[in-house]
């Protein structure tokens, strides 16, 4: 019966494992937090922290004052507690019968290549700062990127875009951070628009799949910020739902799909199983973002400059085209029917 070396295994499972372009020390050496954390010993960390003393304080004229230092830098100490571990067994008898398939190099080497950065759905993130937002991970794509769930609902929690810490013990991750909202939050309806709302002159019953319908189905899903229905655009029992999302920007693949999921779902399409009425065929897609090229000649007053009134224009610019987007899903008041939005080149308002 063949035996196994152990020790000369294990040492081929190693180098096989760390050093075959996979996993290499110097990028956790490089990664951004290593210029913010310190080690101290071999299970403590030093986080820098930056503390201003004081802030404005009252002063007489034509009085030149003293001026003092007022911050302060100081190290936050942290423990790493948790230690984890991996280990296995393996009969020589399994090793000889596999012709040497199974092994502990083999065995150690899949483990590092597959389970030392596990894709881990399910586990949990929280925000930096005084009050941590909760997250938890839904789906992690093959570029180890990953599509977080906030735990509480509103614009504050999934907003947030920055540096999250686990929660969950992850041993193989060096640094995280949020980039960007897949689907946009809103805060809960205000008793004010609830009542606007019901009491609008242009609200119609919904009911058995006509437009008003489906405009319901659509205020019920919280993602969606906006919407327009397009009916028997294929035919008969066909619809088109074109919808935004809650910053009122083209809807994300992960928010059409999700109201796909909602009202028609993939896997039982015109079988009513969604808020779907049944033999109705609901196609779910996102309008195309226009981009408006704006030029325009500023003159100003001798006592202000370009760079000081820039921030106002731009800031009168969105405002305005924030406007034109919540425009977006009027119905046309000439004909009572469909859509239409306006972009004036010029725009008039009295002082």
């Amino acid at each position: 019966m063949a035996t196994v070396n152990y020790a000369d295994a294990y040492q081929q499972a190693v180098q096989q494992a760390f050093y075959d372009g996979h996993l290499f020390s110097a990028n956790l050496w490089n990664s951004p937090s290593n210029s913010v954390v310190k080690f101290d010993g071999a299970k403590h960390i030093k986080v820098p922290v930056l503390s201003i003393d004081e802030g404005r304080r009252d002063r007489a004229r034509r009085t030149i004052t003293q001026p003092n230092a007022n911050y302060s830098n100081a190290w936050q100490s942290y423990e790493l507690k948790n230690e984890r571990y991996w280990s296995t067994l393996v009969d020589p008898s399994d090793v000889d019968e596999s012709n040497m398939v199974i092994s502990i190099a083999n065995i150690t080497k899949q483990f590092n290549l597959d389970e030392k950065m596990p894709k881990a759905v399910g586990d949990q993130f929280a925000s930096v700062g005084e009050e941590p937002i909760f997250y938890h991970v839904k789906e992690v794509n093959t570029d180890l990127t990953a599509l977080l769930v906030a735990d509480e609902t509103g614009t504050r929690p999934n907003g947030y875009q920055g540096q999250i810490l686990p929660v969950t013990p992850n041993d193989a991750l060096s640094w995280a951070e949020i980039t960007s909202v897949a689907v946009p939050a809103k805060d809960d309806e205000t008793d004010d628009h609830l009542r606007d709302r019901i009491l609008s002159p242009d609200a119609y019953n919904a009911y058995g799949g006509n437009i008003a319908d489906y405009l319901d189905m659509l205020s019920k899903i919280e993602s969606v910020g906006a919407g327009q229905i397009y009916p028997t655009w294929r035919g008969g029992s066909t619809v088109k739902l074109v919808i935004v999302d809650n910053d009122l920007r083209a809807a994300s693949p992960e928010l059409l799909s999700q109201v796909k999921e909602a009202i028609d779902p993939v896997d039982a399409e015109e079988q009513g199983y969604g808020l779907v009425t049944i033999g109705h065929a609901v196609t779910v897609v996102a309008p195309t973002e226009v981009k408006i090229a704006i030029e325009t000649t500023v003159s100003t007053a001798t006592i202000t400059t370009l760079a000081a009134v820039k921030p106002q224009i731009l800031a009168g610019i969105e405002s305005y085209f924030d406007l034109r987007r919540k425009a977006w899903d009027d119905v046309n008041q000439k004909t009572g029917r469909g859509y239409s939005l306006t972009v004036y080149r010029r725009r008039f308002e009295k002082p």
